[in-house]
């Protein structure tokens, strides 16, 4: 069985981070999501995430976090406008 040796993988750049990190933060102020719940969820995902890449910190990790990341924002998103809709048919009932 081969071991699993860090070294092997390319180091990803420190500002490609960086971005990353930016866009990470951005984005529940970007999606509008106005529920604290959904917030608090959000900024514990971020931490989460940062941690992990730079834990991993290769191509592979980035992705599937990324990916990860992508479908529990687009899930949050999605409960966020089910909520306002019903929300909205509550009041106009």
């Amino acid at each position: 069985m081969k071991t699993f040796n860090i070294r092997q993988y390319r180091k990803i750049p420190k500002w490609s981070v960086a971005i990353l990190a930016l866009l990470v933060v951005l984005s529940p102020s970007l999606l509008f999501i106005k529920q604290p719940v959904f917030f608090l969820s959000l900024h514990l995902a971020q931490i989460v995430i940062i941690l992990g890449i730079y834990l991993l910190m290769n191509y592979y990790g980035l992705f599937i976090l990324l990916s990860i990341y992508g479908l529990y924002v687009l899930g949050v998103h999605t409960t966020n406008i089910i909520y306002q809709q019903s929300h909205k048919a509550l009041i106009h009932k």
